[in-house]
């Protein structure tokens, strides 16, 4: 990316986890592990952010902080589609983060909560120490919802980010709920040069839902710049919509990526990106450009060969060619049926369990979740489900008037 004196180069990255493999190897390859390969990238770039996934802690008390971990794993068809995993990074995670120059990072996630609230003010604590500034998460949802704002070459650039898992309120520490951001996005709008907002959702799949879509445009409509999606681990679509820009998901930066035996693109998700956008104080969003990365078997993120990154930023393009047309398509052709298929059992046992175990709060917060979205696939599940149960009957009918 072409630097000029008055710019101000974002490097945003995706999922941060410092543990499982990832802390093996840190004890094996020693201090330039895990971002030695693309330290020069950061280094040259002036705000570096990404999205922390899971605490900072040495802590082992795992908690059921909600309803999502409330089953470990879900089997259906002898198929397991859904666990609860925990992660983590060890403490010297933030030294390694402030070495590498991160200066933001969102704690938005479905992993902030793991390890409870001890957890997560040990993240807060030893961010601050590290002199690593955070954003979505907090002791309570004012805290939570509290942006961040880096000031550079005269350009004040804000933060936000929001998750629906792990939900703060008033008495309770957690991540700012996704609905908040009407409101912050409107305030920090007043104050901030670009307003960057991480929104931590969606699903495996390689097109963005059309509720993905619909969120991350509100955003853009209310005052965002930028809207960064992380969460399902693979590479999305990239649109500029209204003189913004939306990263439908990111991908990995530096994960193990093969803790979670339900993922189903483990391969892909090592394809990733680091997403450089050129701010100004006249015009946002100013240039948008793409490094690609990929994510080594150690699980640390390398600039890949010339024709290997080629690859990556073709796909990266077919992808992010007629989004919604594509989304709207391929959701109601087959993905609305795949979600359905794996989101019934998992929502059905999860509702289950919590009343057996009197979480009501907690199955109120996971009803609040379901989306239009959501029934409507359900509803078109379960009517194609009987269409093909009556073909079946009436088949078998006529087999046995022969």
């Amino acid at each position: 990316m072409k630097k000029t004196d008055d710019a101000v180069t974002l490097s945003a990255v995706g999922d941060i986890m410092m543990g499982w493999g990832v802390e093996d190897n840190i004890k094996k390859y020693g201090e330039d592990y895990p971002f030695g390969h693309v330290a020069h990238i950061l280094k040259d770039s002036d705000i570096n952010f990404g999205n922390l996934e899971g605490p900072i802690t040495d802590r082992d008390e795992k908690a059921v902080w909600d309803y999502s971990k409330v089953l470990d794993r879900v089997v259906v068809n002898g198929k397991i589609v859904g666990t609860s995993i925990y992660c983590k990074s060890p403490p010297v995670a933030a030294q390694r983060l402030n070495k590498a120059r991160f200066h933001v990072v969102s704690i938005a996630n479905n992993h902030i909560m793991d390890y409870g609230e001890k957890g997560l003010l040990d993240t807060l604590e030893i961010l601050s120490r590290n002199n690593i500034r955070y954003v979505g998460a907090g002791k309570n949802v004012s805290e939570a919802r509290s942006p961040v704002v880096v000031q550079r070459k005269g350009v004040n650039v804000g933060f936000l980010a929001y998750c629906d898992v792990y939900q703060a309120s008033s008495h309770r520490p957690g991540a700012a709920p996704v609905a908040c951001s009407k409101e912050d996005i409107k305030k920090l709008r007043t104050s901030a040069d670009a307003v960057v907002v991480s929104l931590h959702q969606g699903q495996y799949f390689g097109s963005p839902s059309p509720s993905d879509i619909k969120t991350s445009r509100r955003m853009i409509d209310l005052g965002a710049d930028i809207v960064l999606m992380h969460g399902p681990h693979i590479l999305k679509g990239i649109e500029t919509y209204h003189n913004g820009t939306i990263a439908y998901s990111i991908g990995n930066f530096v994960f193990d990526n093969t803790i979670d035996p339900s993922m189903p693109f483990i391969e892909e998700s090592r394809e990733s990106m680091i997403l450089q956008v050129r701010l100004t104080k006249r015009k946002a969003v100013s240039d948008v450009s793409l490094i690609p990365v990929l994510i080594d078997p150690e699980f640390q993120p390398v600039v890949p060969p010339e024709s290997v990154g080629e690859g990556i930023i073709e796909r990266i393009s077919q992808l992010s060619t007629n989004i919604e047309a594509d989304s709207m398509r391929l959701w109601e052709k087959e993905l609305e049926y795949k979600y359905a298929r794996t989101m019934m059992p998992i929502m059905g046992k999860m509702i289950v369990e919590l009343v057996r175990n009197g979480r009501i709060n907690d199955l109120l917060q996971l009803l609040r979740r379901v989306k239009s979205q959501d029934i409507k696939a359900v509803i078109r599940y379960l009517s194609h489900a009987l269409s093909s149960h009556s073909e079946a009957t009436s088949s078998d009918a006529l087999g046995n008037s022969d």
